[in-house]
């Protein structure tokens, strides 16, 4: 499994057409995985995270509709449960943060698969979910054990963390530049923001979706877009996908090297390259 480090949208652009060959044959080998009819179907590969050879359950969920798949949301290990973005994170967890057991690690979501099979591995590992103001104070827990966090105010004290791990957040966060400050102050010199979002490789500037007014009230720039929420049955509203732009910003912030980490693999069923987003204090 190999991993590409590009730190602007140069770099990136540089790194498709170096490596437009392996891309395209890779692109080809995903579309011949699609059936001829709109049924769900399995892709043979190996699972990192289950260490074995297993058939990877598949549909048409998420998409915009046959014969178009959600490859980042399918591709389901039957043994773990977890999708293409969760074992490709993993996998990068594994490689890449020379983490131990004993590594002190936030990780923002805690009723999660995620969060249940990290904490099996970490003995300080931290989760928290967003569970609103008004009711359980931020930096407790409510009577289920979930703990209440603001990532825009954080309750931990300054270096902290050796690393902090985030899947799908940022973009629920309307000042997601505060949140960002406060992963910078929460980490100890030498940590690890790791994480994931949605992410327009075409574009430099993040695309606002959303924002709040001088009330507090929602004002949508584009018509509204819902993710799925753990700890409730309604979505949850995405303010931004975020672009190049992204990498700029948290480097004024002090990171001291932020880097997107790209990978694809037919092996680990990893289809299409997949993006993830390392910053350094």
């Amino acid at each position: 499994m190999k991993f590409y480090f590009v730190e602007n949208q140069l770099d990136y652009n540089n790194f498709v057409n170096v490596e437009r060959e392996k891309i395209n044959a890779h692109n080809k080998y995903i579309r011949e995985t699609v059936p001829e009819k709109q049924v769900e179907f399995v892709v043979k590969g190996y699972s990192y995270v289950a260490k074995k050879e297993v058939n990877f359950k598949c549909d048409f969920q998420y998409s915009v509709g046959y014969p178009s798949v959600n490859w980042r949301e399918r591709l389901i290990c039957p043994i773990t449960g977890f999708n293409n973005r969760l074992r490709f994170s993993i996998h990068v967890i594994d490689s890449l943060l020379n983490l131990n057991s004993k590594s002190s690690i936030y990780i923002m979501e805690q009723v999660t698969s995620m969060y249940s099979y990290m904490s099996d591995r970490y003995i300080n590992l931290i989760g928290s979910e967003y569970l609103g103001e008004g009711g359980v104070p931020f930096g407790a827990a409510n009577e289920r054990g979930i703990r209440n966090e603001d990532c825009t105010k954080l309750s931990y004290a300054g270096e902290s963390f050796d690393t902090i791990l985030s899947y799908d957040v940022f973009e629920h966060i309307p000042n997601f530049g505060l949140a960002f400050e406060e992963c910078y102050r929460v980490l100890k010199k030498g940590g690890r923001l790791l994480f994931s979002a949605p992410f327009n490789v075409n574009s430099y500037s993040n695309l606002i979706r959303a924002v709040h007014d001088n009330s507090g009230k929602v004002v949508h720039l584009l018509e509204p877009e819902f993710h799925g929420d753990p700890v409730g049955d309604g979505g949850i509203l995405c303010y931004q996908h975020f672009g190049w732009e992204v990498i700029d910003e948290l480097k004024k912030l002090g990171f001291s090297r932020v880097s997107a980490v790209i990978g694809w693999s037919e092996e680990f069923c990893y289809f299409e390259p997949q993006i993830q987003f390392i910053a350094i204090k």
